[in-house]
């Protein structure tokens, strides 16, 4: 039988870009702001624990959820390894019991675009808004496909990559599908690995993700009790977003919305 590789491994090693000392600035500054007595966070999706780890450092008390339990085992042992206190939890987002226990909470990179179906969305928008005390903040990041969409750019695609780190080697070969009725972007993929010349289990995947516009996100907000208090265009406090409302070429779009969301009622 063929040795697999494990999820928690995988995000380390092939997961998102080393950004975590950047987008905590941002959310230290952030809080610093348009927040008041920030010191109880909530990080949503938290995979190992980079981040939550990084806002320990900084003196705040965080607690991370994330749905997969290898993801939190690896944030705990890190947590421990590190001497930090941090709290991590195995639960779905969708399912959130939480009551005022926070004063933010946050959700980066593309997660939330991970929730395709309506009431999934409208779900964890509640129970964000029911976790936090009120005037509590809520920052959100997700992926601004729209300039590549309008360039033509992102279209029904294959392609594939070699990828090589930590002694592991991954070949991914993926089919990108665009839903001709809605904004929904599906990437099926075969994944191939090779640790230290073994090879080990390929799998398959296909993992679907939604096209967020501003708008959307600005009904979504409005139907479960948030105020927007800024959007930028990135993980950073001095790149604020033009007006998201206003139609017209823009030579440099901005490639993410980054959204701080005020608990309003």
């Amino acid at each position: 039988m063929m040795n697999i590789m494990n999820e928690a491994e995988e995000y380390e090693l092939f997961g998102y870009p080393d950004t975590e000392m950047q987008d905590c600035n941002f959310l230290v500054s952030t809080f610093a702001a348009y927040g008041h007595d920030i010191h109880k966070l909530l990080d949503i999706a938290c995979g190992t624990g980079r981040h939550a780890l990084e806002m320990a450092k900084w003196g705040y008390n965080v607690t991370g959820v994330d749905i997969s339990p290898a993801m939190v085992r690896t944030a705990s042992q890190k947590a421990a390894d590190k001497r930090l206190s941090v709290t991590f939890i195995q639960k779905d987002m969708r399912a959130f019991d939480f009551r005022g226990d926070f004063d933010a909470a946050y959700i980066l990179f593309n997660t939330m675009t991970l929730l395709t179906r309506n009431d999934d969305l409208v779900r964890f928008m509640s129970g964000v808004h029911m976790a936090l005390k009120t005037s509590g903040l809520f920052i959100i990041q997700v992926g601004n496909l729209w300039p590549a969409i309008a360039q033509g750019k992102l279209s029904n695609s294959t392609f594939a990559g070699v990828e090589e780190n930590g002694g592991v080697k991954r070949v991914k070969e993926s089919e990108a599908i665009i839903g001709p009725y809605n904004n929904i972007l599906c990437m099926q993929d075969k994944l191939q690995y090779w640790r230290g010349g073994e090879e080990l289990a390929p799998k398959t995947q296909t993992v679907c993700t939604r096209i967020f516009s501003f708008n959307e996100l600005d009904l979504l907000r409005r139907l479960t009790g948030f105020e927007i208090l800024q959007v930028f265009g990135a993980m950073d406090i001095n790149q604020k977003a033009p007006d998201p409302h206003k139609v017209a070429k823009v030579e440099n779009p901005s490639a993410s919305y980054v959204m701080v969301l005020e608990k309003t009622r």
